[in-house]
């Protein structure tokens, strides 16, 4: 499986059969999404900075909590909430555990707390965990470090931190980094499989934004 990181919390997910594009996002955000296409495109909420379909040719969406197969591709919306106060500050959050080619990858859109326990259990192991690691508007740092700690992924991929051009107001992704002290990757994109995943995590991948290069209109 391919994952590219397009920007944000927008990651495009090619296997065997399937392509997964995320959270897409408006080009109010700083910069715009490339030309996309997919087969299924997920939406975590109901923001500017997620939920930008008309961004993305695709074929279905999912954007609310329940269980979807398509083409052997199974995905689980699972509800949680954007902040630490059940929804009372930002709102509902949907977190989509996807099953492609074998690997389990946890996308977490902006998720502002720590599930329960029952919860976290109910999610098994995790092979890729996308987490937002920018502080404000999700997760504070330490509490990501913590869900890292709770879930251990073998792989962790940081998402909706502050790069160039982004309009954001959110931190790097060097906090998260340096306070996890996990070995970490830079690299354009990532190409997986079962068997290339590390014996024990978590490993860090720090992916190269495509959308940088395409400007916002």
């Amino acid at each position: 499986m391919d994952i590219t990181w397009i920007g944000h919390s927008c990651f495009q997910m090619k296997g065997r059969d399937v392509v997964v594009v995320t959270d897409p996002f408006s080009p109010d955000i700083g910069f715009a999404l490339p030309s996309l296409m997919a087969d299924v495109v997920t939406i975590s909420h109901d923001h500017f900075d997620h939920n930008y379909i008309a961004g993305v040719n695709a074929k279905i969406v999912f954007d609310t909590p329940g269980e979807f197969e398509f083409r052997g591709t199974r995905i689980h919306g699972i509800r949680t909430f954007h902040d630490e106060a059940g929804g009372a500050e930002r709102g509902r959050n949907t977190m989509f555990l996807f099953v492609i080619d074998g690997l389990r990858i946890l996308h977490c859109g902006d998720l502002g707390h720590i599930p329960d326990s029952e919860l976290i259990d109910g999610l098994g192991d995790i092979d890729v965990l996308m987490v937002p690691v920018g502080g404000k508007y999700t997760l504070p740092i330490e509490t990501a470090i913590e869900l890292v700690r709770q879930l251990e992924p073998k792989l962790v991929i940081p998402m909706h931190f502050a790069v160039t051009g982004l309009k954001i107001d959110v931190v790097g992704a060097e906090q998260f980094l340096h306070r996890l002290g996990a070995t970490i990757h830079r690299a354009t994109n990532l190409t997986i499989n079962k068997t290339t995943l590390p014996e024990e995590g978590p490993v860090v991948y720090i992916l190269e934004p495509t959308a940088l290069g395409t400007p916002a209109s």
